[in-house]
């Protein structure tokens, strides 16, 4: 699968990667910001995009709205309990509480395989 990670911390980034790549995926970037993800978003479209709710600002949504009008599969990744807090219309997107570990996130996506 070709995964995306949208995360502004470079640690906790380059750990997913590892992760990812450790469990055969292929990670298209890295993006640090939600310009970034959406200049990776124009030259490919991944199979899943790992998206952080805060990218350093305070949580935003918009790229997640964007990423639902594109059908591209996402899940959200957060160091904060959000799932209750989600806006109308990204209610039910599946979240990933940081940290996690490998096995979490092999769980979280196998059903995606």
């Amino acid at each position: 699968m070709r995964i995306l990670v949208v995360e502004d911390d470079a640690l906790i980034a380059l750990d997913v990667e590892t992760m990812l790549s450790g469990m055969g995926h292929s990670v298209l970037g890295i993006a640090a910001t939600s310009a970034d993800a959406r200049t990776m978003l124009d030259r490919a479209t991944p199979d899943l995009v790992l998206l952080d709710i805060n990218l350093g600002h305070g949580p935003d949504f918009d790229l997640a709205r964007l990423l639902h009008g594109l059908a591209v599969p996402f899940v959200f990744t957060s160091g904060y309990a959000v799932a209750d807090t989600l806006p109308d219309g990204l209610r039910g997107v599946p979240c990933l509480d940081k940290p996690f570990s490998h096995e979490a996130l092999a769980r979280l996506l196998e059903p995606a395989r």
